[in-house]
């Protein structure tokens, strides 16, 4: 994927997350370099965890008592998620801007490969996400229209 190719993808999926495009004033500096490699690997170390989390959960529960915590268990992972949503953003805006205006190339080429596996890696704990989510609220449906009498269910 060429320079510009991919802080296009870059920016067209921050516009997806964060709206219009927004230009930071970022002074590429070594201090600016080691932020952003210790948020890279923050985030990829938490994304590492999301992804094992997310597998772990293969099987729906099936009293509903359990199910009722497996949905409370999901809406907090969700709102982790979304904690991290911004620390995503800030690296993909500081990250683009870096890797723009840094003169050395190999550097560059290295944090653009490094911030499209941390946005595929994003977009992956998402799908699952919403898949597992998916397979909470179809449980939760059948449990209860398996509670419901069978007069109710004929209507």
């Amino acid at each position: 994927m060429s320079n510009g190719a991919s802080i296009a993808t870059l920016q067209r999926k921050m516009t997806l997350y964060a709206g219009p495009k927004i230009t930071p004033v970022i002074i590429p500096c070594s201090q600016n370099w080691r932020q952003l490699e210790q948020d890279l690997w923050r985030l990829e170390t938490w994304l590492s965890h999301a992804r094992a989390s997310l597998r772990n959960q293969r099987s729906v529960p099936g009293s509903m008592e359990q199910l009722e915590d497996a949905i409370q268990d999901h809406r907090e992972f969700l709102m982790d998620l979304d904690g991290h949503k911004s620390l995503l953003l800030s690296i993909n805006v500081v990250g683009a801007h870096l890797a723009e205006s840094s003169s050395d190339e190999a550097r560059s080429a290295a944090l653009q490969r490094r911030l499209a596996e941390v946005n595929e890696a994003w977009d992956a704990v998402c799908e699952e996400a919403a898949h597992w989510q998916t397979k909470l609220q179809t449980a939760l449906l059948e449990v209860r229209i398996g509670s419901k009498p069978r007069a109710v269910l004929k209507l």
